[in-house]
Parts: C-alpha cells; structure tokens; sequence
C-alpha cells in the first residue's frame, strides 16, 4: 500500500503545481463567455484613436491704428479782402456740402460720414423752415397766392375756363378783320392734309380770308380748298 501511496502523492503535488503555474500564467481578464458579447456581431469595437492636441491658433495681428481724420476739411481759399460766408449759413453751405459729401464718400470714416450727414440735415431744415415761412407769407398776401389766378375748384376752374375761351374768341374776331392766313401746302403731304380742317374752322367761325396756295398744283385729296389759287 506505502508502494501505491507514494506514487499518488506524488501525482497530486505536480497537479497542485501545474495549476499554480498556470493561475500564474492565464490572464487577469474574465474569459469571453463571462463578459457578454461585445461589439456588434460578435465583432469588438474598435478602441478611439487618440485626437491630437490642436496647437492653439496664433495670436491675430495688431489692428492698425486709424489714420487721423481731419475735423473739417480745409475751406476753400478767398481773397483777404473778401471775408467768406458765414459758417453754417445758406453761402456756406452751397459752398462747402458738395466737399464735404465728397470727404465722405472717399474716406467714408464715422467721422466724415456723420459731420456730412450733420450738414445735410442742417440745409434741410433750413430749407423746410422757408418753405413752411413761404406759405404763412403767401396766406397772408392774396397778390403772392397763384389760387387767386388760377382756382383749384372744380366749379371755379370751369367758369375761368370758359370766360378765357370767350375772351379768345372775341379776339380771334377781331384779328380776323384785319388779317389773313395763307396756307401751302402740297396735295402728297399728310401735315398739310390735316392742317386743312383747322384752317377753314378758323375762316367758318371767326371769318378769317385762307389763301390756300398749291406747291405742286393739286389739289388735296380731302376736297379743303378746291378752287383757291394755285402758284
């Protein structure tokens, strides 16, 4: 029997060693079964690349320093002996807006642009603040209001314009007694056809002598003038 223990014993201390060797030697990570599955399809992911460190963008350049603006432009020169316009009265502003808007336009800085901008809306108050005087001055003086020439009434336009229509007749009458028309024409030209029904109208109504006077010695085709003289 010691003849048979001894081998076993034997036998079970290189098996205790080979599992301590092979405890030593198998990874620390659960084996796959005990994990779950991973990945998709049994495929495992891949691991993410690692982003590189992105140097930081350098600094940007100095911002220029703005050139000096000028606070106006220098104002036109005059003779010593010739005082110039007042600033900022009517002379002036006729004399210097223009060079202003043009500063503006060239070196449209806030400054120029405002100071321009300033200007403009200084000239249009002046001109609202004659218009808005114009009209007080025109209410106050019935001679300086055109209405009283020319009524913006319906009714009193239409009598103003029949008492000149009679007016323009009483002297086209008149005219008529001492003067007369002569009238050529050719008998191809279309002006001179349609000329021909406004000539005998003025010898119909007023009484006016047409001498019609043929260039080429026909008469028209519309039958104005048949037996006027020719030339």
């Amino acid at each position: 029997m010691n003849t048979i223990l001894i081998p076993l014993l034997m036998l079970s201390g290189t098996l205790v060693l080979c599992s301590t060797v092979h405890a030593q030697t198998e990874p620390t990570s659960p084996r796959f079964y005990e994990r779950g599955a991973e990945g998709w399809f049994w495929y495992a992911e891949q691991p993410p690349e690692p982003e590189e460190e992105l140097e930081p963008p350098p600094d940007p350049p100095p911002t220029p320093a703005p050139e000096e603006v000028a606070e106006q432009p220098p104002a036109p020169e005059t003779p010593s002996n010739q005082p110039g316009p007042t600033p900022l009265s009517a002379a002036w502003l006729r004399a210097n807006l223009e060079r202003y808007r043009d500063v503006a336009i060239d070196d449209p800085s806030p400054q120029n642009v405002s100071l321009y901008l300033y200007l403009q809306r200084l000239a249009i108050d002046k001109a609202e603040r004659f218009a808005e005087a114009s009209q007080r001055a025109v209410w106050s003086d019935p001679f300086l209001d055109e209405t009283t020439r020319r009524p913006l009434a319906t009714f009193a336009a239409n009598l103003v314009n029949r008492e000149a229509a009679n007016q323009r007749d009483q002297a086209l009458t008149k005219t008529a007694q001492v003067a007369g028309l002569w009238f050529l024409y050719r008998s191809d030209c279309p002006y001179c056809e349609a000329q021909a029904p406004l000539l005998e109208l003025l010898a119909n109504r007023y009484g006016f002598d047409v001498q019609a006077i043929s260039l080429d010695g026909r008469p028209l085709p519309s039958g104005f003038f048949p037996r006027l003289p020719h030339r």
